[in-house]
């Protein structure tokens, strides 16, 4: 997340199944980074109103599809951890 970003990975080493909001810890952490396009896709402009940015959406798939990697992230998200779990009991489910 942090290379998709283009922030340091310190900046969401906070960020735990806990987090309260974590769509507004994601956007707040795209506030800071490095990548113009980045700040304009996922960051909302102040008058637009909108809680997110105009390709929020479309940010989140391209971080899934070109970025993320599942068997790290359950290694720091308990909570996703049960659900792949919890999925992977399903795909071998036969009624």
């Amino acid at each position: 997340m942090a290379q998709f970003l283009a922030v340091p990975p310190s900046r969401l080493q906070h960020i735990t199944d806990a987090e309260p909001n974590p769509k507004l810890a994601l956007i707040n952490i795209a506030r800071r980074s490095r990548n113009a396009s980045i700040k304009e896709d996922i960051v909302p402009s102040q008058e637009s109103g909108a809680s997110v940015g105009p390709l929020y959406s479309a940010g989140l798939i391209e971080f899934t599809n070109n970025y993320w990697r599942p068997e790290i992230a359950t290694q720091h998200s308990d909570s996703l951890r049960r659900c792949l779990n919890a999925l992977s009991t399903l795909r071998s489910w036969t009624p």
